[in-house]
């Protein structure tokens, strides 16, 4: 028979029926859902705090936290560094060991590496998702370069991505929708914590928790 069925009687669930049913209901399928707050540690280390985060749709938890050393940079050089967290199926699992998947360090001697990105639960095997990015020299860190590149589940960045539009300063806009976001606004990785759909005049955000985005329709 040439069908596998999963959520019937008597039928096994995989890892990437779980992770494909994920990125389907997400914005987006590589996101923190909470925590993994991140830090630079000294000149040659960073760090990535307790947390929750998909990679592709699959969950993973940080149940303490990571320091990640930067490999050392020949004097006279810079180099352009960021840290993933990679999912790599072509490792095995243990019972009590987990293989899969670990935190790295991509460099690249002029520009920031490109990530691989392959869907993991239609036959991919690795899948990248950056956390920071930053550039080193001989010294270590370079001053004022680290960044963090997390993206937060339903955050203003990842709506940005999603919605083809330009931003002001209190507002998206696209031919479909108009959204403001409560809050601090020029701050990326505010979350969305509630949605307001709406026609017409704009209601007033006052009494609104941080975080309301304001979605208007026009048909």
């Amino acid at each position: 028979m040439s069908i596998r069925a999963v959520t019937f009687d008597k039928q096994k669930v995989k890892s990437q029926d779980d992770g494909l049913c994920h990125t389907l209901a997400m914005v987006n399928k590589s996101c923190v859902i909470s925590g993994c707050d991140v830090a630079q540690d000294g000149a040659s280390a960073v760090s990535i705090d307790v947390g929750v985060f998909f990679a592709c749709g699959r969950l993973v938890y940080v149940t303490s936290t990571e320091s990640i050393g930067i490999p050392s940079v020949p004097a006279g050089q810079t180099l352009y560094m960021r840290v993933v967290f990679e999912a790599n199926l072509n490792q095995t699992n243990t019972e009590i060991e987990f293989m899969q998947g670990s935190f790295k360090v991509l460099t690249d001697s002029s520009a920031y590496p490109a990530l691989t990105q392959d869907d993991v639960n239609t036959g991919g095997t690795l899948h990248q998702i950056p956390f920071i990015k930053l550039r080193a020299d001989s010294t270590g860190i370079i001053t004022g370069s680290f960044s963090d590149e997390r993206t937060l589940i339903y955050s203003v960045a990842s709506l940005k991505q999603d919605i083809d539009g330009k931003a002001d300063a209190n507002h998206t806009h696209t031919t479909l929708a108009a959204l403001e976001v409560t809050g601090n606004v020029g701050t990326d990785d505010l979350q969305v914590v509630n949605v307001y759909i709406y026609s017409g005049t704009t209601p007033s955000v006052s009494g609104k928790p941080n975080g309301t985005l304001f979605v208007k329709y026009v048909p």
